[in-house]
Order: C-alpha cells, then structure tokens, then sequence
C-alpha cells in the first residue's frame, strides 16, 4: 500500500519494530547488526530500515549510535570517577576513537568538554545548594 509515496508496514511488521526498538534500547551495549536483528525477530532487512525510520526517524545505526551517546552522556555528567575510555566500553562501543567522532558529530563538542561543561555545572550547583541554607539559623529558630 502507498501513502503519500511512503510504504505502510504490516500489522506484523510494527509489532517487530517495537520489540527492536525495546531490544535496542535494553541492549545498547552489545554490538547489533541488521542481520542480528533481522534474524531475531524475523522480518525483513528492509522492512527493518523503512520501521527504523518510520518509528524513530532515523535509520538503524544512526538510531543505535544516537542510543549509546544519550547513556554515555548521562555517565559523563553524573558519574564523575568513570574515565571516557570506560564510558566508550560501556556504551558498546569498538574504541575510543570511534566513540569520540560520534560523540562529536551528535553533540558539537568532545566527551571531555562534555564532561567538564556538566562537572563544573554540577559542582557549581551542589555548592549553591549547600550555601543557600543557613543550618544554624534554620535550626535554632525551629527550637
């Protein structure tokens, strides 16, 4: 059937882009392929691209890369002892490199400029926090 030139999916085939896309997002950190997925959940490879885009506006890798980059920005501002190279591993990615060229392309700036924009953001935040109470007048006039 066609759409305003788009292809629809099946029934059947939505249901699988579902359940790749809750795959993916569970298992960022493994290497996934097309073929993996394909075979996994049984549907065509370009059945798998037209859902990929259709679902989530990007297509598979780019979707899969975009993934990893959200976890490991949430570790590079929240886990302040965890290294780039470890992040990069934990994320799935193959090598640091890799991982440093994507993160840049998507954020428009290093995962160590990342990391130390967010760190002094949250130390600045965490001292505004502890010096706007005063703990002596807070709790004598409470007593």
């Amino acid at each position: 059937m066609i759409i305003k030139g788009l292809r629809t999916l099946s029934i059947y085939d939505l249901e699988a882009i579902k359940k790749i896309i809750a795959y993916i997002d569970r298992s960022y950190a493994k290497q996934i392929t097309a073929q993996d997925l394909c075979s996994r959940f049984n549907i065509a490879k370009n059945e798998l691209n037209l859902g990929m885009k259709q679902a989530t506006g990007f297509s598979l890798h780019p979707y899969i890369t975009r993934k990893r980059i959200d976890i490991a920005k949430y570790l590079l501002a929240f886990e302040p002892n965890i290294s780039i190279k470890e992040v990069s591993e934990q994320v799935g990615f193959k090598n640091v490199s890799s991982f440093g060229a994507a993160f840049k392309e998507i954020c428009h700036e290093t995962p160590r400029d990342y990391k130390r924009r967010k760190t002094a953001t949250t130390i600045r935040n965490v001292n505004y926090l502890d010096t706007s109470i005063d703990h002596k007048q807070t709790f004598s006039s409470s007593v």
